[in-house]
């Protein structure tokens, strides 16, 4: 049923006497919420009057609220007002509080607010351990609850985990916490007592324990597998574990970081005398971080190695095949094997030469970081083009990157490609000859270098600077760290218009 609200309107007008939408809805029989009659009467400039309960009524009220309590019952008041809480009278009177804040009033008592905040204090931790204890109840005796807790916590905390920022606050402040109360030595008393008092103790230590490979451990395999290198990993000699065995010579990877403190340099030299004194027929060669992310990296693999690189293939421009979206986690191992910058996560279009299923060449286009280049959303970068070393043609990556603007100019979207040739490298002549124009130098780049000469990208300082509330200049002046220059790149264009 329609309301016809013209004539809603006519009757709010005529009903000057309009007190409550509630009885002008049921006096009139008009089906619909009373607030909109409000409403519209308030669009025709008519204030609803508001509900005002007569003197009567207010009497009657009060009488019907009124409780009246036996003189028992007001001593057992007097008596134990600021000796339990008001909710435990409330119970025992069989009342609530309101009527019994009444009753307090009338009876003229002051109520002792620190006293009745202990009494909260002590129900609600009671509470508290009631509800402990029911949850650990269940959690025995319950496997399918148990097994569901369990797994909750382990997704949360892994997608926490995940958070950069996240991880920095919590190694911060359990390094700052170390670092600053005696925990330190604390900790040291306690594990002594522990493993001169608990067998079990001394039997986890000294049994075989399987290592969690790291992240650089990582890259560095890809790299070996790249150049097709056969190695041996967690090569174990005597009590020692060695990153790598390739052949004779046993590889150990170094983080910047972690292998320049002082108790693990000693660690680093015991481990190469040991080797030099008792097991002459291996080599140890050390490979560091910061070579491995250099725009040398493969080449120094290869140096350390005693290696030299492979000769390349020559193949015909014809037997290649353009694919559009390769698989993500074979682009990645090829740009980790073959990148001195390694894999990204800005890929919005991946392009690939393949030869017999074999990757030869990648390109990666995404958004680009310099937001004030080109139109806004009109702008793609190449942020990776890489080819495979073992395979060649003078040819290939001109006429791969004209197949990638031709696959670009399909999508119809953008107008302008860009991209930066890193000059310590190259200088851009595979832009120049696919008629890219160059448009000069950008700002010099910049990185961090502690006074250790240990570096660190200008990202991370950010990102730790940022998680513990301070910039990036304030950080790196309190941590003795110095800003070191590290050349400018040539910009390229290509116009899709």
């Amino acid at each position: 049923m329609k309301i016809d609200w013209g004539h809603v309107d006519e009757l709010i007008k005529t009903d000057l006497s309009l007190m409550t939408c509630v009885n002008f809805c049921k006096k009139h029989k008009i089906r619909c919420i009373p607030r909109t009659i409000g409403q519209r009467a308030r669009k025709l400039g008519i204030r609803p009057a508001q509900y005002r309960p007569t003197e009567e009524h207010k009497t009657k009220t009060a009488i019907g609220l009124k409780v009246v309590f036996s003189i028992e019952q007001q001593d057992f008041v007097r008596s134990n007002l600021n000796k339990i809480s008001r909710k435990q009278i409330a119970i025992y009177l069989k009342t609530s509080i309101p009527v019994l804040n009444r009753l307090i009033t009338d009876l003229g008592l002051i109520i002792d607010s620190e006293a009745q905040r202990r009494f909260h204090k002590e129900n609600s931790a009671k509470n508290c351990q009631k509800a402990a204890f029911c949850f650990w109840d269940k959690f025995r005796n319950n496997q399918d609850f148990a097994n569901a807790i369990r797994t909750n916590l382990s997704k949360n905390g892994k997608r926490l985990w995940e958070d950069d920022l996240y991880r920095l606050k919590v190694s911060s402040g359990i390094r700052k916490t170390y670092n600053e109360t005696d925990l330190k030595q604390r900790l040291s008393v306690i594990s002594k007592k522990r493993f001169d008092e608990d067998p079990k103790i001394r039997e986890i230590l000294f049994a075989d324990r399987s290592f969690k490979n790291s992240k650089l451990n990582d890259l560095v395999a890809t790299k070996l597998e790249g150049f097709s290198i056969v190695y041996e990993r967690e090569f174990e000699v005597m009590n020692y574990k060695f990153d790598f065995k390739i052949g004779n010579i046993l590889l150990e990877v170094n983080g910047d970081y972690w292998h320049s403190l002082p108790e693990n340099m000693r660690n680093d030299r015991a481990k190469r005398t040991f080797i030099e004194r008792y097991y002459p027929q291996f080599h140890v060669c050390t490979i560091w971080e910061s070579e491995i992310k250099s725009v040398r990296g493969n080449q120094r693999i290869l140096e350390i190695l005693g290696m030299q690189e492979i000769p390349s293939t020559e193949i015909n421009l014809s037997d290649l095949l353009f694919v559009e979206g390769i698989d993500p986690i074979k682009v990645d191992k090829f740009l980790d094997s073959f990148h001195y910058l390694g894999s990204t996560n800005r890929k919005r279009h991946v392009f690939g030469l393949t030869y017999r299923d074999v990757i030869l060449a990648v390109a990666i286009f995404g958004p680009p970081v310099r937001q004030n280049i080109g139109p806004k959303g009109k702008t793609i970068e190449l942020i990776r083009l890489c080819r495979h070393p073992r395979y060649y043609n003078k040819n290939m990556l001109t006429f791969f990157l004209a197949k990638c603007e031709s696959a670009i100019n399909k999508i119809k979207r953008y107008n302008l490609m860009v991209s930066y040739a890193d000059k310590r490298l190259h200088t851009g002549i595979i832009y120049r000859a696919a008629n890219w124009t160059d448009v000069g130098d950008t700002a010099p780049d910049y990185n961090y270098m502690s006074n250790d000469n240990i570096p660190m990208h200008k990202k991370t300082l950010y990102n730790i600077a940022k998680a513990i509330g301070l910039t990036e200049r304030e950080y790196a002046e309190q941590n003795g760290l110095h800003k070191i220059k590290i050349g400018c790149k040539r910009k390229f264009i290509k116009d899709l218009s």
